[in-house]
């Protein structure tokens, strides 16, 4: 009788065992296999791929030894740094995990185990804490123009930037100055840097802000505007016609938060006024005095409100006629 005695195992036992068996006569084998079943070892290259603002994307490698037992899942888990107590954030069979629902600015410890028929093995641990935030600016220089009753034109540039994936697009939100709540203006991401809202309602502040969306996710929104609120007549959609010698006053009652400045043009160009051609602004109602007209006086004026967050214009054309 011949035996071998194994004493507390390990999975770098396990393998092909051969007793020989000789004399003077000859030998002979017998091969004797030994599994060892255990938990799996630690996976491997536990690394960070991917952070946002509210997740982060973790990957690795199987372990160098599943214990004799094919890998069921992995299990990632999470905790404070300053807590000693993980907890389950998700369960996978690739070697792949998304975790969500973080808080950006808040550093969290991750660390993923292997699990086989036998029990769940020793963690792999990220040697440091992972602070979820975006991975690229906002978007700049949000500009508010071309604001009537209803309707406003927004534009803004890229961020500086992207994160190293390429921006897809841009989501505008806004609210009134009411709520503290933003809602989604555009629902689908659009690629250019700019856009047309129409159907306002008049009379009602909004602030407008803007996100860059990537492979990633969202971005950091851009700060946001300042309330805007732009009322401006639009008493003169027809034409003002004059003969030559005749005076009028283009009076344009405007509203807007912060009080804009009004600017008259003619043709594009600053009026520069004399006792023929002034401007006079009180309050909320600016206007453009024309006396004694001539011919040369026909043509577009335009009024153009600005302030620090936007502008807004209309145009009135005059018309003078020769005296017969």
């Amino acid at each position: 009788m011949t035996s071998l005695s194994l004493g507390h195992v390990k999975l770098k036992d396990a393998g092909n065992y051969k007793l020989t068996l000789e004399n003077s006569h000859g030998s002979v084998s017998l091969d004797v296999r030994v599994k060892v079943i255990g938990k799996p070892s630690p996976p491997q290259n536990l690394k960070v791929k991917e952070v946002t603002q509210n997740s982060v994307k973790l990957t690795w490698s199987p372990p160098a030894e599943d214990g004799g037992s094919s890998i069921i899942s992995y299990h990632v888990e999470k905790r404070d740094p300053k807590r000693k107590m993980y907890t389950q954030v998700g369960e996978t069979e690739s070697c792949e995990f998304k975790v969500t629902r973080l808080f950006e600015g808040n550093e969290y410890v991750f660390q993923v185990t292997a699990e086989n028929d036998i029990g769940i093995g020793e963690p792999a641990e990220l040697s440091q804490g992972i602070t979820p935030q975006s991975p690229y600016e906002s978007p700049l220089k949000l500009n508010v123009k071309n604001i009537t009753r209803n309707n406003l034109d927004l534009s803004w540039s890229a961020p500086k930037n992207d994160g190293g994936s390429a921006i897809s697009g841009y989501i505008v939100e806004r609210r009134t100055t009411y709520s503290p709540r933003w809602s989604k203006v555009n629902r689908t991401p659009i690629k250019e840097t700019e856009l047309h809202l129409e159907d306002l309602m008049e009379g009602e502040e909004f602030e407008f802000r803007v996100l860059a969306v990537n492979e990633a996710g969202y971005g950091r929104p851009s700060d946001p505007t300042q309330p805007i609120q732009f009322i401006i007549s639009d008493l003169y959609a027809k034409p003002i016609v004059l003969h030559v010698g005749e005076a009028t006053v283009i009076e344009v009652p405007f509203r807007g938060s912060p009080q804009p400045r009004p600017t008259w043009r003619f043709e594009g160009m600053h009026i520069t006024e004399n006792r023929k051609k002034y401007s006079e602004t009180i309050y909320n109602m600016t206007s453009l005095t024309l006396s004694r007209v001539a011919l040369e006086d026909a043509g577009t004026y335009t009024l153009l409100l600005e302030n620090n967050f936007g502008s807004s214009q209309m145009s009135v054309r005059v018309i003078v006629l020769g005296n017969y």
